[in-house]
């Protein structure tokens, strides 16, 4: 990782939490992954969140976003170091209005996180997910090889139960696509799955 300042250059995060997410409905977000609490810190920012539940397996990640976190937002942040691969978050089915899966989804198994992603968030809640672009040369990321397109991630997430919302222009934020989906409630998955006439 770079320092946190160059790190944060990559991207307008602000943007990103906001066209990533529904206002008005985002009162518990799930993050996967908090890092420098880049992503962490913009969401606390937005008014109507309330709690936000963040995870990583680094010690020193989690020691920085707590540092970073201000005093002056309103949201409860709790933020605990977990291997959510392997464990999952702990967190309660149905917990979350959103959650964030920010840069992960070259994992070996991206589907698990998926998964877990579906298990956690509400019915009609969204997920928000960004990468590195593939298509272009960017000035970090993993390598070419193993980035997943956008496309490919949006098959994934159908295949554990969202749903496309949409593929908002990130302007700040030009080596990422973002990609928000909605967690289908079982009556809508069923009738998705009806082979069309």
């Amino acid at each position: 990782m770079p320092d946190v300042v160059q790190w944060e250059s990559y991207f307008d995060s602000d943007e990103i939490v906001h066209k990533l997410s529904d206002p008005g409905r985002r009162r518990r977000c799930v993050e996967f992954g908090c890092g420098f609490g880049t992503f962490t810190r913009a969401a606390a920012s937005l008014v109507d969140v309330k709690q936000i539940a963040s995870f990583d397996i680094d010690d020193d990640m989690i020691r920085t976003t707590q540092m970073r976190l201000s005093d002056e937002t309103s949201a409860e942040v709790f933020l605990t170091r977990r291997d959510f691969l392997a464990d999952g978050c702990g967190l309660p089915d149905g917990w979350a209005d959103w959650a964030m899966i920010f840069n992960l989804l070259h994992i070996e198994s991206p589907s698990v996180l998926l998964a877990e992603a579906h298990r956690v968030i509400r019915r009609g809640g969204t997920l928000a997910l960004i990468h590195w672009r593939d298509d272009v040369a960017t000035p970090r990321g993993p390598s070419m090889n193993i980035r997943p397109s956008l496309t490919q991630c949006q098959a994934w997430a159908e295949q554990v139960g969202f749903q496309f919302a949409s593929t908002p222009v990130l302007e700040g934020s030009p080596w990422h696509w973002g990609l928000r989906m909605t967690r289908l409630d079982a009556e809508t998955r069923r009738d998705s799955e009806e082979p069309q006439v």
